[in-house]
Formats: structure tokens, C-alpha cells, sequence
């Protein structure tokens, strides 16, 4: 939840997909991050595919990401993460 950066699901129904992390809610003390599922396309910005998931932060993993594909991904989840913060607040 400190880190903007591409996410690897590691386990369960969805092992193995690429997100990024939308915004996160808690459940009796436990963290459930929102995440949406994107397409990694070498040398561009990364695809979103509609798909979002929930899951808890243990399913997750820190994904090596080079300098590049950082800044070229770096606007890419503002408008999701921004529409996630107007439901919160409400």
C-alpha cells in the first residue's frame, strides 16, 4: 500500500496477473487492496482491462519495474484512483 508500482498476483484464482493498485479499504483490522488488472506491453504504457480485483495484501507481490516503464506508467491509474477516493469520501 506504500508503492504504486506494478503488483504480481501470487496465489489463488488469479495467479500469475499484473495489477496495479487502485486504492485499498479495511476489514476488521485487514487490508483489502482494490486493484485493477493491466496487460504488460513491452515499451508502452501498460493496458488496463476492466478487470478489477480485491484481495488481501498477502497475495500480492513487488514487481522489478525498469526507470522507463515507471514514468511511462506513472499517469496511467490517476483517473481510478481519483473515482475511489470520491467513493470513499462519500
Amino acid at each position: 500500500m506504500r508503492d504504486n508500482g506494478l503488483l504480481v498476483v501470487i496465489k489463488g484464482e488469479h495467479c500469475g496477473k499484473y495489477v496495479r493498485w487502485i486504492h485499498h479499504r479495511y476489514v476488521d483490522e485487514e487490508a483489502i487492496v482494490i486493484l485493477s488488472v493491466v496487460t504488460r506491453v513491452a515499451g508502452h504504457v501498460d493496458v488496463l482491462t476492466g478487470e478489477q480485483l480485491e484481495l488481501d495484501v498477502s497475495y500480492l507481490c513487488v514487481c522489478e519495474e525498469s526507470k522507463e516503464d515507471k514514468m511511462r506508467n506513472r499517469l496511467l491509474m490517476n483517473e481510478l484512483r481519483e473515482e475511489a477516493h470520491k467513493i470513499q469520501a462519500k
